[in-house]
Order: structure tokens, then C-alpha cells, then sequence
């Protein structure tokens, strides 16, 4: 199966040592480990360790209000995500 799966949250550097970044890896090798083949997009890729997934990095500018900036990420993400075509969307709540 193809998985899009977003996550919205800028404060989630995904290839980072956040526990929040680390459940998204962990969750990323267990689908992989299913053989599905999964795309993240994320506005916040991060430096570190690689999950096992093709990781898209959408810019999406700053904002003052966090949660309008949240919202704005998910729906940017969300759209970009339409345009690729997949089987399955997962998202991960934030915020």
C-alpha cells in the first residue's frame, strides 16, 4: 500500500531525538515493516536519523498565532499530499 503520512507539527524535527519524532520513525518502520511504502511530508525534516520513508519538506512560512499556524501546516500538507495520489492518509495530531 502507499501511505502518505503527515505531520503538521514544526516543532517535531522528524530525523530528531523529540520522543515525538521518535514515535513518528517508530511508527514509519512499522508500517515499512508491512512492506508499505510510505511518504512523510513534514514543514520540519530535521538532522539526524533517517526513517524509512521518503521525506518531503514543505515550506510553510511563520507565523505569530500557533494555532492558525498548525491549521495552515495541516491543510498545506494535506493538499500537497492529494496532488501525489495514495492509498491511505495518516495524520498525526498535534497541537
Amino acid at each position: 500500500m502507499n501511505i502518505l503520512y503527515l505531520c503538521a507539527d514544526p516543532g517535531i524535527p522528524i530525523r530528531g531525538t523529540k520522543g515525538a519524532a521518535i514515535h513518528v520513525r517508530a511508527m514509519i518502520d512499522a508500517l515499512s515493516a508491512r512492506e508499505h511504502s510510505i511518504t512523510l511530508l513534514t514543514p520540519r525534516a530535521g538532522q539526524g536519523v533517517e526513517p524509512n520513508a521518503r521525506i518531503v519538506e514543505i515550506a510553510i512560512p511563520p507565523g505569530d498565532d500557533r494555532e492558525a499556524m498548525a491549521m495552515q501546516n495541516a491543510d498545506a500538507l494535506y493538499r500537497a499530499g492529494l496532488e501525489l495520489k495514495f492509498d491511505l492518509i495518516y495524520e498525526r495530531y498535534s497541537l
